[in-house]
């Protein structure tokens, strides 16, 4: 030991800036440490209540949904500046951290279609990709498809046509609590 201490007091500066260095490294890569939590690693997985949740979550395509409403207070959601407005709150959950992209729901994706029989075939588009319509047209055009789909009417878009729905899932795993 005394040895030791012999060697840090002879050569005391090059010791100091070893261990300065030695400081900065570790500094440096635990500001990048990320500290996570996953909610289901803390409950008990043999209680009934939790094999429930994790079946709800396997079936429905997760436990963790967030669901958004668009309302108006005066008229209907068919007029240029909500269907931006979904629009664009559908784009900001799509590019969501944690996102489930294969269940996000709403009248601006384009997995939600208007499917309809045709003398030629079925016929099958989606019902508001990519584009928001912008002539009055357009939207009168929307609104007959949202009304006369019983999917989207009722679920996507009240009766009422005065709200939308957005609806997303995240993985758990992948969740960022922070950021939502």
């Amino acid at each position: 030991m005394k040895k030791v201490a012999e060697f840090i007091v002879r050569r005391r500066l090059p010791v100091l800036l070893m261990v300065l260095l030695v400081t900065i490294f570790f500094a440096y890569f635990s500001l990048r440490v990320e500290i996570y939590t996953a909610f289901s690693d803390l409950l008990p997985q043999n209680h009934p209540y939790v094999r429930l949740h994790n079946q709800f979550g396997r079936t429905f395509g997760g436990a963790n949904i967030v669901l958004l409403s668009v309302e108006v207070k005066q008229g209907d959601i068919f007029n240029s500046k909500t269907l931006e407005k979904i629009k664009k709150l559908t784009e900001v959950i799509e590019f969501s951290r944690g996102v489930n992209n294969y269940q996000i729901f709403s009248i601006a994706r384009q997995k939600v279609k208007d499917v309809r029989a045709t003398a030629w075939g079925i016929e099958v588009q989606p019902v508001m990709w990519p584009k928001v319509p912008q002539s009055q047209e357009g939207i009168e055009q929307l609104q007959n498809i949202v009304y006369a789909n019983p999917t989207i009417i009722g679920r996507l878009v009240s009766e009422d046509g005065k709200a939308a729905l957005i609806s997303a899932s995240f993985f758990e795993e992948r969740l960022d609590y922070a950021s939502l």
